[in-house]
């Protein structure tokens, strides 16, 4: 049995517990233009090691952003070094409705839009917890 109630991730024929991360569903916004999201998400630990973790977002705008929406995927591969430190990578997928710009949160500037209705990026780094 999975631990905390969560399934199994199967992975060359192992059996390894998938654990749920996170489930949101809120909006943000003024009181004129406000937007509804919906994330969901789980992790895999593969093994001592390596872990892998997916989410998915839908993004959706009311009247006031032309009802304008968006879908969105993430993934990331973590491998653990030690205790305290491990590399990852990362990337992220957004595709925005027709007539939309996509524009993944976080990435900063008058140029941080796309110019068309889909933007990835991808990321590598290290992590170390104090």
């Amino acid at each position: 049995m999975p631990p905390s109630g969560g399934t199994w991730c199967g992975f060359h024929s192992k059996r390894i517990p998938l654990r749920p991360l996170f489930y949101r569903i809120g909006s943000i916004g003024s009181l004129l233009a406000a937007a509804f999201t919906a994330q969901v998400g789980a992790s895999c630990q593969i093994t001592p090691a390596w872990s892998f973790g997916g989410n998915y977002m839908y993004l959706k705008g009311n009247e006031e952003l032309n009802n304008n929406h968006a879908h969105q995927l993430g993934a990331t591969l973590n491998y653990s070094l030690s205790k305290r430190s491990m590399v990852y990578a990362e990337g992220v997928y957004q595709k925005a409705s027709a007539g939309s710009q996509a524009a993944i949160n976080g990435i900063m500037g008058p140029n941080g839009s796309s110019s068309t209705t889909s933007q990835a990026i991808a990321r590598v780094g290290l992590r170390t917890a104090f």
